[in-house]
């Protein structure tokens, strides 16, 4: 459907009207169409079909603006013909309200001006002479109008029916061809990002294979965030605390770890407290999704999680679960000034750094306990290789505390026995801290730590 402007007296035919015939019209559209396929930028191709119609028709000027959606804007983008040395040429952007141009993109219909003097529509961008008729086509994939197609002339009356027909045609081709050419270019956009992304992991597990221990593996996988999230600017580790039932911060990048008091996050309200609980993650790229779930918080909760984030909550938060099989140890905490760009393409790395930080950590974790049984086996073998050696009771005793001292870094032993004719447990060797008062313990178990382990007979840590 085609809108028409002012109504112009028709005029005989001139030799180059007599060309722009319909068979001309289709052969330039199949030659275009072949040429279109092995384009891949869509200016290029806007080129290719602006200068098409120059050179087989000699229209004075033909353009291809494309529509800015977001910044409601129109940008010329390819022209050619005599008409691109008076006008503004490539680059100049016209708002969406202003001339011909404009309406034909809100209308989403063609139009066609025979008279611009007298067309309410018509605007001239330039300083010369004024075109005196336009025709203007949309530009348009199966669900967005991608720009225009606009054709000038100096005569009056220029265009007719077959002009349009001619360049709604190349204008479908067109369409057509862009559309395809971003779609290509973002997946192949996504190949790249996942291709680097996975070289980075390579990266990642070949340094944690070198690393022995968690503060090394935490800060490494921290140093990777930015390079897989470009959106990131800080990030935390948090793991759970079972004996304070809380989340602990172990590690940050571009965050004061020590400025969280207290230290602690709540496992079950806040932020971080959710997507522990829930074990699910959770993406904010609006400040007003997360400010609910900070009002879970107590007011010294949140001015402590505040003052981690740097006392404002930024512009995108990303919290992810860090689990192992179905036991949650912690969380991955990511922010970020500037909104991401697509905060939903984050979620795929940001859930398999999560992942890495938590296998990481199982595997320390397991080496550590293999590393502690195996050191005390070999120091119950130099326990007994001492006490089958020895022939007093003290030097076993004595040997005992030494060997506990060294083996487990301590500042301080102290080695009790029982006294049955006292009840009471009596100092029979010492290392390391004074002991004037410790020689005697109750056995209550609410009289101290010993009386307790040796009531229940079991060991008891404190931290």
């Amino acid at each position: 459907m085609m809108a028409h402007g002012s109504a112009a007296t028709n005029q005989s035919p001139s030799p180059r009207e007599r060309t722009r015939q319909l068979p001309t019209a289709l052969a330039l559209a199949h030659t275009l169409a072949r040429q279109l396929i092995s384009q891949r930028d869509p200016r290029s191709m806007a080129q290719l079909v602006v200068d098409g119609l120059i050179n087989t028709f000699h229209y004075d000027h033909a353009a291809f603006l494309r529509f800015d959606e977001e910044r409601k804007i129109l940008r010329v983008e390819a022209e050619a013909g005599r008409m691109t040395r008076i006008l503004p040429g490539v680059g100049f952007e016209m708002p969406l309200s202003a001339g011909v141009i404009g309406n034909t993109v809100r209308t989403g219909q063609s139009y066609l001006t025979l008279d611009t003097a007298s067309d309410p529509f018509f605007m001239w961008p330039a300083s010369g002479p004024p075109a005196r008729s336009e025709l203007c086509v949309v530009v348009r994939s199966p669900s967005r109008i991608l720009g225009v197609l606009d054709l000038m002339s100096f005569e009056p009356g220029f265009y007719n029916d077959t002009d349009q027909v001619l360049v709604e045609i190349l204008a479908g081709h067109l369409g057509m061809a862009i559309e395809y050419a971003l779609l290509n270019n973002t997946l192949e956009e996504r190949v790249a990002t996942r291709t680097a992304e996975l070289r980075t992991l390579v990266e990642i597990s070949s340094e944690l294979l070198a690393a022995g221990r968690l503060d090394h593996v935490t800060e490494i996988l921290l140093s990777y965030v930015p390079r897989m999230l470009p959106w990131a600017g800080q990030s935390v580790i948090l793991l759970h605390d079972p004996m304070a039932n809380g989340l602990r911060p172990v590690t940050g990048l571009g965050w004061e770890v020590s400025r969280l008091q207290p230290p602690l996050a709540p496992v079950d309200r806040g932020i971080v407290g959710r997507v522990f609980q829930k074990g699910q993650p959770l993406l904010c790229s609006d400040r007003s999704a997360a400010a609910p779930l900070l009002e879970e918080l107590s007011s010294q909760e949140r001015a402590a999680f505040l003052a981690l984030l740097g006392d404002a909550l930024p512009a995108t938060l990303a919290c992810v679960p860090l689990q192992i099989e179905q036991s949650m140890i912690g969380v991955l905490l990511v922010s970020g000034v500037r909104p991401a760009p697509d905060l939903d393409e984050s979620l795929a790395p940001l859930l398999t750094l999560g992942n890495l930080v938590a296998l990481s950590i199982e595997h320390l974790r397991l080496l550590e306990r293999e590393k502690v049984q195996r050191e005390s086996a070999l120091t119950l073998l130099h326990l007994s290789s001492i006490v089958a050696s020895s022939l007093s009771l003290d030097e076993v005793q004595e040997r005992v505390v030494e060997l506990a001292q060294s083996q487990f870094s301590a500042q301080a032993v102290w080695l009790y026995l029982y006294d049955a004719d006292r009840k009471l447990l009596m100092l029979a060797s010492s290392r390391g801290l004074p002991t004037a008062s410790l020689t005697e313990l109750p056995l209550h178990p609410a009289d101290g730590i010993a009386g307790r382990v040796f009531s229940g007979a079991h060991h008891s840590v404190y931290a």
